[in-house]
């Protein structure tokens, strides 16, 4: 799905602490009025993979999130998840 998943960490030396942060990109998306939340990069098709699932649901990114990851939602949608 893209080149997306390439470039989904960075770092930054803080102090003597280097940081790393991890981002997902997803796009969402509605399907007959019910909210889809598609992985658009490796490590966000990953997570699917692992929930059993084509998409992410809510509750999987709040999980995602509480291993440090941050969510980037492309295609233009401010939606805040």
């Amino acid at each position: 799905m893209g080149n997306h998943g390439i470039l989904n960490q960075s770092t930054t030396n803080k102090g003597n602490k280097k940081m790393i942060y991890k981002k997902i990109t997803v796009a969402l998306e509605k399907n007959y009025g019910n909210e889809a939340i598609y992985p658009l990069c490796a490590d966000a098709e990953i997570f699917a993979s692992i929930a059993g699932t084509k998409t992410l649901t809510r509750a999987t990114i709040k999980a995602i999130k509480g291993l440090g990851y941050s969510i980037e939602v492309d295609g233009g949608c401010k939606a805040y998840l």
